[in-house]
């Protein structure tokens, strides 16, 4: 079993006979996580009971059931759990987005649910700051989960710039001309301090362009004091940091998260819908010289010739396939579904949008590399 916090997992790679995909909701605190086992238990018995192969049946019961008996696995849920599992491996996904229950056996995994949470335009990263310490988190609409990196990195500011604080020379290095200067006197205490914050700024910023992985481009959103976003901007040199903040102090994340939530998402979201607006501007521009289309049959064989940039699917949008490009999947195959696997064949960028930012009803669009 593997734990992924990535997409696409590796696992759609094996050349397996029976490809599993199971999607549930979940509930990340007491009393309500308590019945996540037994719904997950009834998932999963309706998943073997689909796999005709007894070999392949038995092996898949097998990892399954080892999930479901393990009961401090139940404790730590978010909003949502996704399993993939076929006769070799499993992998298994904590969503922090509501999921709706769904079961799917076949030849090819059902990758769209986490295609909504991996790829989705409502997504952004928290940079919580304060002169003492950072924290980072990613969030969408529904939450915000706190993004962990190697324990041997430095976070605290402690750690970043050693503890003395008089007469000391820092051990960082020269960050942006910023030199070791002891400072000595009455009043020079406070213009260390200032000095210190500088350079412990300026290692976040550093810190973040190399550690966080965001080949999505989400925007990056500063939490923390007015002053502290003031001397942080002033020295960074990250293109995904939004202008807008949140300005309550670092501390005080914690006291409700709920309306926490509300105020992030009054800044992300206008800065997202105009993400989206741009990508519809560029299909209708890239259309008039037909290097666009919303035509499924036409985005199918621009996937397999690998012409594709962008392709944007429908969210919760399913048809079956009946197209001649696509005969070598079944007919009861979802068409999006099958986009999905030829778009990452391809490395083509992918994203979900809802329904009333689509531009018409096929489903589907996309942007051509020529």
């Amino acid at each position: 079993m593997k734990f992924e916090t990535s997409f696409p997992p590796e696992i759609i790679n094996n050349h397996s006979g029976v490809q599993v995909s199971i999607y549930m909701g979940t509930h990340k605190t007491a009393p309500d996580n308590k019945g996540d086992r037994i719904q997950f238990k009834n998932l999963m018995n309706d998943a073997i009971g689909q796999i005709e192969d007894k070999l392949i049946k038995k092996s898949v019961e097998t990892q399954l059931t080892a999930l479901y008996a393990d009961e401090g696995f139940w404790i730590h849920n978010l909003h949502g759990l996704a399993v993939l599992v076929d006769e070799k491996d499993m992998s298994v996904y904590r969503i922090n987005r509501n999921l709706k229950n769904q079961v799917t056996v076949g030849e090819h995994f059902n990758l769209k649910p986490l295609l909504r949470h991996f790829q989705s335009d409502d997504e952004y990263f928290i940079l919580g700051l304060s002169k003492e310490n950072f924290v980072v988190f990613k969030g969408n609409r529904y939450d915000f989960e706190k993004v962990e990196f190697d324990d041997s990195l430095d976070m605290t500011k402690d750690e970043v710039l050693g503890t003395q604080v008089e007469g000391r020379t820092l051990n960082v290095g020269n960050y942006g001309g910023l030199d070791g200067t002891n400072f000595h006197g009455h009043n020079a205490r406070s213009e260390e301090e200032k000095i210190d914050t500088q350079r412990y700024f300026l290692y976040i910023d550093r810190f973040i362009l190399k550690y966080l992985d965001n080949p999505g481009k989400r925007p990056i959103v500063i939490l923390g004091l007015t002053e502290h976003q003031g001397e942080f901007r002033k020295i960074s040199a990250n293109p995904y940091i939004i202008k807008a903040g949140i300005e309550i102090s670092l501390e005080s994340i914690k006291n409700d998260e709920k309306d926490l939530l509300k105020k992030i998402w009054t800044v992300i979201e206008p800065v997202l819908l105009e993400k989206t607006d741009d990508l519809l501007k560029r299909f209708h521009v890239n259309k008039e010289d037909e290097t666009a289309s919303s035509d499924v049959s036409e985005i199918a064989s621009a996937l397999i010739d690998g012409r594709v940039d962008t392709l944007v699917l429908e969210d919760g949008k399913s048809f079956p396939n009946q197209y001649r490009s696509l005969n070598d999947y079944k007919k009861e195959e979802d068409v999006l579904n099958i986009f999905l696997e030829l778009a990452n064949k391809t490395k083509a960028k992918v994203v979900v949008l809802p329904q009333e930012k689509m531009p018409d009803d096929s489903g589907a669009f996309a942007i051509y590399r020529y």
